[in-house]
């Protein structure tokens, strides 16, 4: 067994054990960015994502939007979102979500759109395709700023630009409403949230790990998906979430 295979193993062995002592069940956010068989580690193979989205169908199925009426919420309730807008989540990952019927939020950076190198050297989607997406049943867009920055590093007029910015180009091209935002890389503070709030947004999320039925609409965790092995996502499925991701960490 390779040194990669043997910390996997140990990993998984781990990650059984804690759950099946502490089982922490709530309501969670799946957080996805790539979709593919090769690349950096936030990604996830195409076969393993479509056994996640097979065995995810056995539980209540939510829009993120629900995180707004946390008391309705089961501890077994799960939303799916996609950050970035990677070109994977529109040939494959979105269209496997859509076929079996379950809600997910893609939250676009607008400016990366198009690009064919992003985070890890991804292509991104094309704004057309941003709009393809928005036009399928159960997919609803949000905003994740206009150049991917880490707001709090920005001053307070640059992350208004951002957040208002990405708000109205966004609605602009899809003729909607878009309400909900992610901050990238997770990264904000308290002024960062007081600026998402006052740009209109209903709601707002992390990268910090916890429950979907959080007390503050504008700082709500999520549980990161990224590389990792079909034994290690039942084992959370069936005992919660919370001692995959203290092992995994977040993205």
């Amino acid at each position: 067994m390779s040194p990669g295979s043997l910390g996997a193993w140990a990993r998984r062995t781990a990650i059984r054990a804690a759950s099946a002592l502490r089982p922490q069940r709530f309501p969670a956010a799946l957080t996805y960015h790539a979709v593919a068989d090769e690349g950096p580690s936030f990604r996830v193979g195409r076969r393993a994502f479509l056994a996640q989205m097979d065995a995810i169908r056995r539980a209540p199925l939510v829009p993120l939007e629900a995180a707004l009426e946390p008391g309705l919420l089961r501890d077994d309730a799960i939303a799916v979102t996609f950050d970035d807008g990677y070109l994977d989540n529109y040939t494959f990952a979105i269209p496997a979500c859509v076929e079996r019927g379950i809600p997910v939020t893609l939250f676009v950076a607008w400016e990366p759109l198009g690009s064919t190198a992003f985070r890890g050297g991804l292509p991104m989607m094309t704004r057309q395709h941003v709009r393809e997406l928005a036009a399928l049943p159960g997919v609803t867009i949000g905003s994740h700023t206009l150049t991917h920055p880490k707001l709090p590093r920005l001053s307070p007029e640059a992350q208004r630009a951002e957040l208002v910015g990405s708000r109205a180009v966004l609605e602009d091209w899809l003729g909607r409403r878009v309400d909900c935002f992610c901050y990238p890389f997770g990264h904000h503070d308290d002024g960062t949230v007081a600026l998402t709030r006052a740009a209109g947004y209903k709601l707002a999320v992390t990268t910090k790990v916890g429950s979907l039925r959080a007390s503050d609409p504008f700082r709500i965790p999520r549980v990161p998906v990224n590389l990792f092995s079909d034994p290690v996502f039942g084992a959370t499925m069936t005992r919660g979430y919370l001692g995959y991701a203290r092992f995994f960490g977040k993205t």
